[in-house]
């Protein structure tokens, strides 16, 4: 009897163990539905087909597009392998704003400039992708706040995003400013 009850508790304990090991699996919302990696992939399907269009990319991917198109939760792309989730893009935000466009644009423009280069005394020597640190900060101010994504490069180059939000009734307007350092910038 003791060797029965101990077998079935190694199969709960062993059961428990999986089924934690799932639950911790890093996951994100795509189009409003929570996934996580490793999910099944027909599980996935079905929890996105009660809210999204679904548009397979093959046997491995698949586009989802939310059906009430709330801004902050659009859609996103899963990947599998093996029947299995392995990857989830998600959208977070999306305008047709030629000002926010062309604001992502120059971010771009930098980040593609700076991880490709490296930069000397004399000027700009061609050079492979380059890793970065990145940081995200908040600073509030007496007349409101700002967000900062700060990306830095090994060599002492930086491209920094703020974005300043007033406080209500401030006579200032919100804005997204993309900066480029070469040095040492101070206040960064």
């Amino acid at each position: 009897m003791k060797s029965v009850s101990f077998m079935a508790y190694l199969s709960l304990a062993i059961t428990v163990a999986v089924a934690s090991s799932q639950l911790q699996q890093p996951g994100t919302t795509v189009a409003g539905e929570m996934l996580h990696l490793d999910m099944g992939r027909q599980e996935a399907l079905k929890q996105l087909a009660a809210c999204c269009k679904i548009m397979p990319l093959g046997d491995n991917e698949i586009i989802v597009q939310n059906r009430k198109l709330v801004s902050h939760e659009l859609g996103g792309a899963v990947y599998f392998e093996h029947a299995k989730v392995a990857g989830l893009a998600a959208d977070r935000d999306f305008t047709t704003e030629e000002s926010s466009y062309e604001t992502g644009l120059t971010f771009y423009r930098l980040v593609d400039q700076m991880a490709k280069s490296k930069w000397t005394r004399g000027g700009v020597i061609g050079g492979a992708a380059s890793t970065a640190t990145i940081q995200a900060y908040s600073v509030e101010a007496a007349n409101g706040s700002s967000k900062y994504v700060v990306v830095e490069f090994p060599d002492g180059r930086s491209i920094r995003l703020e974005i300043d939000h007033p406080d209500p009734g401030a006579e200032i307007s919100q804005q997204t400013v993309v900066s480029e350092c070469v040095g040492n910038c101070a206040d960064w």
